[in-house]
């Protein structure tokens, strides 16, 4: 056997060797799956598995246990509300389901594991159930209670906007048992009932800043932009830390330049470009609210910036634009032809435009 036949037997059997050690230690976490009743123990188990068949296995594990209701799982909430996230991350919502139901058993009303619920009904596609079960919690428990998380509220409004996009239909009369009597005779509607839960969390914890976000997409949804302006405007004096807020305002304005009297328009684009320019001086992310990178902020600003130029003929904008769109070009795969087609653009607007670069 010559030498390079003698290093790839070598190869071979050192693989044959890794595949036998992988196969081991996956019957290893199946064979712990089955047997152990720790809810913080499952979760590490099933985190462990990289994604693929041994994780699926797992999981169809798990979704036999749970299903079984004399097997035990014990835990605290967060042990369950764990272990339901990493279900809800293989999109296995049914399971999910069955864990915050067993995670209820033990920790009765908890606000995480009821939020849980209502995000894996709304991944089932349960949308008016996931509203019902939110509502009963809503009208159950005290506002305090109800507002020390953020995810009931929330995922009550997200299954709500899967029902009715516009928050603007008028609410079926089977909900209405589980509704404020001053609410029903108003004439109720969908974006009454999303605004009064996410309500709810604000006045009592408005340090949840996704709450802020959520309540001013229900607003923009309705077509009362400066009534979202307010309500993001609020959450940032209140939660003046956070980029997603800062960033939404700035895009809300860019959006809504259309319907703003002239005599506003300097206004309104001052504080879209003020709101975009301070979001990317926060980089602060609360956890779990929606993630803003900065190259989107870098690519709204560039746009505000470019509005500016064109709508108020502010050369300093025209010129900030072309700096922020050459970064965009040259540093950004995804965005990138959209930056160079705008930079052609601007340069020829500079260039034609009589001292405007120079202003």
């Amino acid at each position: 056997m010559s030498n390079e036949e003698a290093e790839q037997a070598t190869e071979e059997e050192e693989a044959v060797k890794e595949l036998f050690h992988r196969l081991e230690d996956a019957q290893s976490l199946v064979n712990q799956a089955r047997t152990v009743k720790s809810a913080e123990a499952l979760h590490d188990i099933v985190s462990t598995a990289e994604e693929g068949t041994v994780r699926n296995v797992l999981l169809d594990v798990l979704s036999e246990r749970f299903a079984a209701p004399s097997v035990e799982i014990v835990g605290d909430h967060a042990d369950f509300h764990n272990l339901a996230t990493v279900a809800v991350m293989d999109n296995n919502y049914e399971l999910s389901l069955e864990i915050v139901k067993r995670g209820l058993e033990l920790c009765r009303l908890h606000p995480v594991l009821v939020g849980d619920g209502i995000n894996a009904l709304k991944g089932l596609g349960r949308f008016e159930d996931a509203v019902l079960d939110g509502l009963k919690y809503w009208r159950k428990i005290a506002p305090l209670t109800f507002a020390s998380d953020w995810r009931p509220a929330v995922f009550v409004k997200d299954s709500i906007k899967e029902i009715d996009p516009s928050f603007s239909i008028a609410v079926p009369a089977r909900f209405h048992r589980l509704l404020p009597d001053e609410m029903v005779k108003a004439g109720a509607i969908w974006g009454d009932v999303a605004e009064a839960l996410l309500r709810t969390v604000m006045d009592h914890r408005p340090d949840h800043v996704k709450v802020w976000y959520e309540s001013a997409d229900v607003q923009r949804a309705q077509g009362r932009w400066e009534d979202a302006a307010a309500t993001l405007q609020e959450g940032l004096r209140l939660n003046s830390g956070s980029q997603q807020l800062r960033y939404a305002l700035g895009q809300l304005y860019l959006e809504h330049l259309g319907s703003v009297p002239a005599d506003r328009l300097e206004e309104v684009l001052d504080e879209a470009t003020g709101a975009l320019e301070a979001s990317l001086l926060v980089d602060y992310q609360e956890q779990f609210q929606s993630d803003v990178s900065q190259v989107a902020i870098l690519l709204r600003l560039a746009q505000a910036y470019e509005l500016r130029a064109l709508l108020l003929k502010d050369g300093a904008a025209a010129v900030k634009a072309q700096g922020v769109y050459e970064t965009l070009a040259e540093e950004e795969r995804h965005f990138g032809n959209y930056a160079s087609n705008r930079l052609r653009h601007l340069r020829t607007y500079i260039q034609v435009t009589s001292g405007l670069g120079d202003r």
